[in-house]
């Protein structure tokens, strides 16, 4: 069984890593987040998380990478060995052009162009959600045959 730690061996810090990630990875689409994965050759697998301004201020956004996060310590023996992984969380459905009834969402509620009622989807992700979806998407993966790259 794999240690339950979360080494800087095992995170993709470099801005040119995640987007070589995004450029040549393959993408897996889920309900909250997406994963965008690509083969690494160095035998163990790395994670990066990139959450955007769209989903609230820094207490927000610090909440989901942590969540994340956590998903990856604790489920890190499913992934496979030598792959990078960039998770990209999803707004709420609503926020994919136009709201209810054929308008834009209102600024009114939130911060950042963004309605409170987003924030509360968003922040109301709880831990077994993000596990659950992590741990389908990985599943999806492996069956996939999953990365893409050298």
């Amino acid at each position: 069984m794999p240690e339950k730690t979360f080494t800087k061996e095992e995170r993709l810090r470099k801005r040119r890593d995640i987007d070589k990630v995004f450029k040549e990875g393959r993408a897996f689409k889920g309900t909250i987040f997406n994963a965008y994965v690509l083969r690494n050759s160095l035998g163990h697998p790395r994670i990066g998380i990139v959450v955007g301004r769209k989903f609230g201020g820094a207490v927000q956004r610090n909440r989901i990478k942590r969540l994340l996060r956590e998903s990856y310590r604790l489920n890190k023996g499913l992934v496979g060995e030598g792959i990078d992984m960039v998770l990209l969380p999803k707004p709420a459905p609503y926020l994919a052009g136009t709201g209810p009834g054929g308008t834009r969402p209102s600024a009114s509620g939130g911060s950042k162009g963004m309605s409170g009622r987003t924030r509360r989807t968003v922040r109301g992700a709880n831990f077994r959600q993000v596990e659950e979806e992590f741990k389908k998407l990985i599943t999806r993966i492996k069956r996939d045959g999953g990365t893409a790259g050298t």
